[in-house]
């Protein structure tokens, strides 16, 4: 989660000891609209969606977490 308004957030985790782990997917929920909210007549207003952002290499995982995002990211063996 990013709880910043103006600027994404860079992070970096040292999973080496977890060899062999790849990012199988990063989901993103987020909305320019902070008060934006799914209705009866517009459902998908706000939703996940996915997002490129993540990776592992040498066994570093970096990701770029969007300004006020709530993300998922699955890593897979």
């Amino acid at each position: 989660m990013n709880k910043e308004l103006e600027e994404d957030a860079e992070i970096e985790c040292d999973l080496r000891q977890f060899e062999g782990y790849q990012v199988k997917e990063h989901l993103v929920l987020t909305h320019d609209d902070l008060k934006a909210e799914n209705t009866e007549l517009a459902p998908d207003t706000v939703k996940p969606v996915h997002s490129a952002a993540s990776r592992v290499e040498n066994g570093i995982f970096t990701s770029v977490l969007g300004r006020h995002s709530w993300n998922v990211v699955w890593l897979e063996k």
